[in-house]
């Protein structure tokens, strides 16, 4: 699951803050699983490796909405 590592990962908390606020755009909370999954596969991974990295954020998504809700997965990691 290295893709979600902050700390061996060149980027900060802050870069993944705004990416994920980037990719909700209006939302500013909620990103849904179907962008996700697009943008790992238009970078090549495969679809049982992106499962697997959707799999980590589980506990962070609304099941019914599939809306996965990044502030919190943030204020979790900080």
């Amino acid at each position: 699951m290295g893709i979600f590592r902050i700390k061996d990962s060149p980027y900060n908390l802050v870069d993944i803050k705004n990416a994920f606020r980037l990719i909700a755009g209006e939302e500013d909370e909620f990103i849904h699983l179907d962008v996700i999954y697009e943008i790992f596969r238009k970078n090549g991974i495969e679809k049982e490796r992106i499962d697997d990295l959707i799999h980590v954020l589980d506990v962070y998504v609304d099941k019914k909405k599939k809306l996965f809700n990044f502030k919190e997965f943030i204020s979790s990691i900080s």
